[in-house]
């Protein structure tokens, strides 16, 4: 082999070493990037752990705290579970008197059922009387059915009673009011004859100034006529038309003389 051709050997086995070294060196700074980020990541864990280890001692120191706490309690539900089986052992000796006292009562039962089967025998007997009091009510029920058409019609009548009760109802309504209009009409007359009343009371007292002073007055209740002597029933009384004293609407009110039947003398 000739000596360029072993420079050009050699040259491109350089070459080919520098490659490899730059590969090298290039899988060298990759490799110290990865051993970087691998480093930050173990950093980043320890951090993790020490948190969770912090985490876990708390806890554990926590759950410590709870062990005392149910220890206590464990100690005092066994002291209940204590007075619970004492007082368990007390209901025991009731329900074993009160098994007894059960056993008593069934034995009463017993009786009670012998004396409901008799109860029932007699049930049996009265059931037949009650077939017997149904076929009876049956035939009631038809007479009743009976009646009750009969007080259908009553009804029917009633109702046209009471039309005409209506009526006659209305009717007295009616002259209630007519009645109690003449009530009115009546108490205005009586209102009219009181006052007449006392206007003739009035001119009573007028006229009884003018008595002529011939009359001899016997008593309070007889009159003697001066002339002839006569007296009482004799003597009557009129009205003297010439003279009206006054009006009670449209009627005069005369004044009264008296005179003799006998003899005609005015008293």
């Amino acid at each position: 082999m000739e000596k360029f051709e072993l420079d050009d050997f050699n040259e491109k086995i350089m070459k080919a070493f520098a490659k490899k070294a730059q590969k090298f060196e290039e899988k060298a700074e990759d490799l110290e990037k990865n051993l970087k980020v691998k480093e930050a990541e173990l950093e980043y864990l320890a951090k993790l752990y020490n948190k969770e280890k912090d985490y876990y001692t708390l806890e554990l120191e926590n759950s410590k705290k709870k062990i005392e706490l149910l220890e206590t309690k464990k100690n005092k539900l066994e002291d209940i579970i204590s007075s619970k089986d004492k007082k368990i052992e007390e209901l025991e000796l009731i329900v074993d008197k009160l098994n007894e006292e059960a056993t008593a009562k069934d034995q009463k039962i017993e009786e009670l059922e012998l004396k409901v089967d008799k109860i029932s025998e007699e049930a049996t007997a009265k059931d037949q009387k009650i077939e017997e009091l149904e076929a009876n009510l049956e035939t009631l029920e038809t007479q009743i059915s009976l009646k009750d058409k009969e007080i259908s019609n009553y009804k029917d009548e009633a109702i046209e009673f009471s039309k005409q009760i209506g009526d006659l109802n209305q009717k007295i309504s009616d002259n209630e009011i007519i009645m109690q209009e003449i009530k009115d009409e009546t108490l205005k007359g009586r209102e009219l004859i009181e006052l007449q009343k006392e206007q003739i009371d009035s001119l009573k007292f007028e006229l009884s100034e003018f008595k002529p002073s011939e009359m001899e007055e016997i008593s309070k209740d007889r009159l003697v006529c001066p002339k002839c002597g006569v007296v009482g029933k004799d003597i009557k009384t009129i009205e003297d038309k010439s003279k009206a004293l006054t009006y009670i609407g449209n009627m005069p009110m005369y004044a009264k003389i008296r005179v003799c039947k006998k003899c005609g003398h005015e008293i």
